[in-house]
């Protein structure tokens, strides 16, 4: 028999899983921590647009109808509607949205579990027909109830965005909303911090790319897409101590430093190096070379003076070794100091300058010996 209106009830199969449309604004909160991501790529999506439905990077074991701009699911308890998109996911972050309509199911009707699925949501409510409606999502081999928005009436439109983050273990959220800005769903036995769910599937698994529609009810648009991480803001302690500085470090040195776990390279970001710098100093000044661990005690920025003055007579100065990195929470200064003599004590000459280009031996010194300070600052403010 059907399971009336429970088109909601969206199965995700065992490497497989629920996606759509755009990520939110980076950074992304994720499980693991606030991400900074790349630009989402979209891998499949269906559109349904009066009588057509439009599927891109996918296909159906048995396509949907479109009726009047939305693509309408009609299954019995012993089938589904399955999308299957033509490559699986490998983003770290995989964003499902969908456009639909509230289709409330029984609790006495809706699917017992969900096997091999990564996740599956619902509307249910408690009584036959028309009882308070709530939402439930299916997680670990387990059905929760979900709170932090009022279901909509039955039949009305609402927004779906599922989110599953593969970055450090397997996690799912829900958020929903009818307009503005998504709400996240919560575990209704737990707390509104409770967002984030353990999938419970197998270690192989690890992207998306089928889904499935069980019952009845009305869908306008999913689709399917994915980023990677491109940096984490980890919190990091100055040499000088203090509260911990937010710092936004590329995952190049998350995966260098951590091997991929953003504490373990926390922890290895202010280990000092034996040049007398921190590890994290070495990696903003020296980016790849400390990456394949080449910083020895005696490398250093080598600072070589200009054959040609500027138009003012000032000395410009260039650099080697330098290969600076962009590291928020984080800040490269260059200080000219200058002495009468090779064996003479050094003074600042002039200020900081945040641009190497910037660094060039005044025309009316009257020090004969020079040499650059390369300092790291760490800022106080957050990324």
């Amino acid at each position: 028999m059907k399971l009336e209106k429970a088109m909601t009830s969206l199965a995700v199969a065992t490497a497989a899983g629920l996606c759509l449309s755009a990520f939110a604004d980076n950074p992304e909160k994720g499980q693991s921590g606030t991400l900074n991501l790349t630009d989402p790529v979209t891998n499949a999506s269906v559109v349904a647009s009066g009588d057509t439905l439009t599927t891109v990077g996918g296909a159906w074991n048995e396509a949907p109808s479109a009726e009047g701009g939305y693509m309408v699911i009609d299954c019995d308890a012993a089938s589904s509607n399955e999308f299957t998109a033509t490559s699986a996911t490998t983003g770290a972050v995989v964003q499902c949205d969908f456009d639909l309509q509230v289709a409330p199911v029984p609790l006495t009707a809706r699917p017992a579990s969900a096997p091999g699925a990564q996740t599956a949501f619902c509307v249910c409510t408690n009584a036959t027909a028309g009882g308070a409606a709530f939402f439930c999502a299916y997680v670990n081999n387990d059905w929760k109830q979900l709170a932090g928005f009022d279901v909509p009436a039955a039949d009305s439109d609402y927004s779906l965005r599922v989110t599953f983050d593969y970055k450090n273990g397997k996690y799912v959220k829900f958020s929903v909303k009818t307009t503005g800005a998504y709400i996240n769903l919560y575990d209704a036995a737990g707390s509104a911090s409770d967002i984030w769910f353990a999938t419970g599937v197998a270690s192989v698994v690890s992207g998306v790319s089928q889904y499935c529609f069980v019952g009845t009810g009305n869908v306008k648009s999913f689709a399917m897409a994915q980023s990677a991480v491109e940096a984490e803001q980890i919190p990091i302690t100055p040499p000088s101590g203090g509260d911990p500085i937010p710092m936004v470090i590329p995952e190049e040195a998350v995966v260098a430093f951590g091997n991929g776990d953003a504490a373990a390279a926390a922890t290895e970001l202010v280990k000092p190096a034996d040049n007398g710098k921190t590890v994290l100093e070495n990696y903003v000044i020296f980016g790849q070379k400390a990456l394949d661990k080449e910083i020895t005690s005696d490398t250093k920025p080598v600072a070589k003076i200009a054959t040609k003055a500027d138009g003012s007579g000032n000395i410009p100065l260039s650099f080697q070794n330098l290969d600076v990195k962009n590291v928020p929470g984080t800040s490269v200064t260059y200080q000219l100091m200058g002495a009468d003599t090779a064996g003479g004590t050094f003074t600042e000459v002039g200020s900081p300058v945040s641009n190497a280009a910037d660094v060039k031996i005044p025309s009316g010194t009257t020090k004969k010996v020079f040499k650059v300070q390369v300092n790291v600052n760490y800022n106080s403010a957050n990324p």
